[in-house]
């Protein structure tokens, strides 16, 4: 039954995969994610996992291969982003601090009370400040 199927469904499945890697491409490239973020990941892992499934068959054990390496590497990111989340969530002193799944990154300001904010993706940029500064900030 895979073999009747084989014409139709390697190149739905190869531009189906080759599609979501460029989306995600663009969508990182035009600033609208962020390569830690976990929409990119996802999309860049499941766009080379689909596009190696309909790589393999058509046989094209390169593309196979680049596209299974390509989703390892989105894995890797993905598992790193998330043990980085639940480790700030373990270490901060802070009751149920939630990590949206849009966000660039966490800015942890340190000191005896950390505060934690959350920078979402459509950020182009931010003002750093130091715990003292941002305590006296607070105080005026």
């Amino acid at each position: 039954m895979l073999d009747a199927l084989a014409p139709v469904l390697a190149p739905a499945l190869g531009w189906t995969g080759t599609i979501g890697t460029l989306a995600a491409y663009a969508l990182i490239s035009r600033g609208r994610l962020h390569a830690r973020s976990l929409a990119y990941l996802v999309l860049n892992g499941a766009g080379g996992l689909i596009g190696a499934i309909g790589a393999a068959l058509y046989e094209a054990w390169p593309s196979v291969a680049s596209n299974v390496v390509w989703a390892a590497f989105a894995l890797h990111g993905l598992v790193t982003v998330l043990r980085s989340r639940r480790r700030i969530e373990a270490e901060l002193p802070v009751a149920d601090v939630v990590v949206p799944d849009d966000t660039r990154s966490l800015l942890v300001i340190p000191g005896p009370e950390p505060e934690v904010v959350v920078v979402p993706d459509d950020t182009r940029s931010l003002e750093i400040i130091t715990p003292e500064a941002a305590a006296a900030a607070r105080r005026a």
